[in-house]
C-alpha cells in the first residue's frame, strides 16, 4: 500500500483571481499593516511626550513658580521700604518750610526781651516752639495793664508776625497775671 502509484488529483472550484483583484488584495493587506504601524507610532510618540512632560517640562514649571514666589516675597519686603520712603517724603515736604525758618535761640531771646521793655517785674517762665513753627512764651506780670503793654510791644515789633494773645489769667495765690503769647519770628532776619 504504497502511495507511489497513486496520484492525487486536485482541482479548484473558485475561479482564479485576476491580476487586478490580486493587486487590490495586496494593497488592502499593506494598508492594514500601515495602520497598525501608525497606531504603534502614535502610541510611541504619546509615550515620549508624556515622559518629556513628566521629567523636563513639569520640573521647569515648578522651578519657575518657585522663582516667581521668591521675587514676589522680595517685592513685598520692598513695599514696606516704599511706604516708609513715601511717608518720609510727605513729612519732609511738611517740615521743609519750618526748617527754612530755622531761627536760633538767640533770636528768640532777643525778641522776647524787646517784648518785655517798659514792663517792670516781668518774668518769662516758659518758652515753647510748636510743630508749625510758632513760638509761645509765658510771662508773669503784675497787672492786666502790663499784659496789654506786652501785647502792644509784640504787635509793634517788625520782626514778629501772627502775634496772638492766647491767655491772660489772674492768679490769686500771688496776685499776678499769667500771660501766654504766641508769635512767629520772620525768616528774613538772617
Amino acid at each position: 500500500m504504497s502511495n507511489k502509484g497513486k496520484q492525487l488529483f486536485k482541482f479548484n472550484l473558485i475561479p482564479p483571481k485576476s491580476k487586478q483583484e490580486q493587486e487590490v488584495l495586496a494593497e488592502r493587506d499593506n494598508s492594514l499593516l500601515y495602520s497598525v504601524f501608525l497606531i504603534f507610532f502614535v502610541s510611541f510618540v504619546y509615550f515620549l511626550m508624556t515622559v518629556v512632560d513628566t521629567f523636563v517640562i513639569i520640573p521647569r514649571i515648578q522651578n519657575l513658580d518657585k522663582s516667581i514666589a521668591q521675587q514676589t516675597s522680595q517685592i513685598k519686603t520692598y513695599d514696606f521700604v516704599r511706604e516708609l520712603k513715601g511717608e518720609l517724603f510727605v513729612k519732609a515736604q511738611v517740615l521743609e518750610p519750618l526748617l527754612e525758618l530755622d531761627i536760633e535761640a538767640i533770636e528768640l531771646l532777643r525778641n522776647s526781651d524787646l517784648i518785655l521793655t517798659e514792663v517792670s517785674n516781668a518774668q518769662i517762665v516758659a518758652y515753647e516752639r510748636e510743630p508749625d513753627g510758632t513760638f509761645v512764651i509765658t510771662v508773669i506780670v503784675d497787672s492786666y495793664e502790663d499784659s496789654k503793654k506786652i501785647l502792644d510791644n509784640a504787635l509793634n515789633n517788625s520782626n514778629l508776625d501772627e502775634v496772638f494773645l492766647r491767655q491772660a489769667r489772674y492768679q490769686d495765690n500771688n496776685a499776678t497775671v499769667r500771660v501766654t503769647l504766641a508769635f512767629v519770628i520772620k525768616s528774613d532776619l538772617k
